[in-house]
């Protein structure tokens, strides 16, 4: 009798526990859970970086939205369509109350699918998770484990507990310490924890002055995001090298591309400025050039001014600052944007105890050959 019993309670527990893991998926939980997935690609890490230069992407949805049905059935809980990253595959749930309602959804898309596809990949094209049915767009290839369970994984049948939490920066370090003199300086410690080093130049200068390094930092997400972020960055190295300084920070606007860095002496301290070209793309190459130097042992900008590829060139050169304006132009190429310029203004500046004052502007009708090969 007591084994009766004990079998009865066994059993119903059984049931009760078949009963709960059979609820139906919830619209609402489910398509909170891929949107949740679809920010955090939207998220700038090292690890995206890292992803995205290697070219080995997981699979992930980047989006989900609600959506008409594809075959004119609706599903009494909701139709949604998702795209999947890298591959930008799609494919739809659709949220039946039950799994009876379900069963017939399934049947009506696999009856429609089989006429174009075949009833073999129709049966891996569209296929049931309880109460929702999955419909993957029939002209593409056959989804693999990966792009299912991705999928699978978000399927839930209450509201998660788990919330997604705000994005912050991570915050730039302003001060380190080496362990010794002759220790290599890791780059990766001088930026916030989620960006990468792009580039990183060293300044040269006389042995009274301590080192200066210059780091251009990138956030990078897996897509393109508002989130990216990249700047620039100055370090000063003080007590023989072993503590540095965070010099100088700029943050570059969203429309820069790339940075340009040409280094030289300007003020005549014997130690390198920073010619900055922060590059904003187009047919133009349009951009703005920054000087920064070391002043009575503090970085600032000395220059600031916007410039194109096809009509501006700045550079640093024998110890003064040089400029090249376009202010004539070809009259057989007028009709053209961006060619071709005939004479030139060259202005030169140079350091006059505490600024860059103006000391010659010439016209001439040729670039220097090196001021001609660069495009900036």
């Amino acid at each position: 009798m007591r084994f009766l019993v004990a079998a009865g309670l066994l059993l119903g527990t059984i049931v009760v526990a078949g009963c709960g893991g059979s609820r139906p998926y919830k619209a609402s939980a489910t398509v909170r859970c891929l949107r949740d997935q679809a920010a955090l690609l939207l998220r700038p890490s090292r690890a995206a970086a890292a992803e995205l230069q290697r070219g080995s992407h997981r699979v992930r949805v980047v989006g989900v939205s609600r959506s008409g049905s594809t075959i004119g059935l609706r599903a009494a809980g909701g139709d949604y369509q998702l795209v999947l990253f890298p591959d930008e595959e799609i494919l739809y749930l659709h949220f039946g109350r039950s799994s009876r309602e379900a069963t017939l959804l399934l049947h009506d898309y696999r009856r429609n699918f089989a006429n174009q596809v075949g009833e073999t990949a129709t049966e891996r094209l569209v296929y049931r998770r309880r109460n929702v049915v999955v419909e993957w767009e029939e002209d593409q290839h056959q989804p693999s484990r990966s792009e299912r369970g991705i999928v699978d994984r978000c399927l839930l049948t209450k509201r998660h507990r788990g919330r997604l939490s705000k994005w912050r920066p991570a915050p730039q370090p302003t001060r380190f310490v080496t362990a010794a003199v002759s220790q290599r300086l890791p780059l990766l410690q001088l930026i916030p924890s989620d960006a990468v080093v792009a580039r990183s130049w060293t300044l040269a200068g006389p042995g009274g002055m301590g080192p200066e390094v210059a780091i251009e930092w990138q956030r990078t997400s897996l897509v393109s995001s508002p989130l990216d972020a990249s700047g620039l960055l100055l370090w000063q190295g003080k007590s023989l090298a072993r503590v540095w300084h965070l010099a100088y920070s700029l943050r570059f606007p969203d429309t820069v591309s790339r940075a340009h860095v040409r280094m030289g002496d300007v003020n005549g301290d014997g130690h390198d400025d920073l010619l900055l070209f922060e590059d904003m793309d187009g047919s133009a190459g349009c951009g703005l050039y920054r000087l920064l130097a070391s002043v009575r042992g503090r970085f600032v900008q000395l220059l600031a001014r916007h410039g194109c590829g096809d009509n501006t060139r700045i550079r640093i050169h024998a110890g003064a600052l040089e400029s090249f304006d376009g202010i004539r132009k070809d009259p057989r190429t007028a009709n053209q944007i961006h060619c071709c310029w005939t004479t030139w203004l060259r202005t030169t500046m140079r350091w006059r105890g505490a600024a860059l004052a103006h000391v010659s502007r010439r016209r001439v009708h040729r670039l220097p050959a090196p001021v001609s090969a660069s495009r900036y």
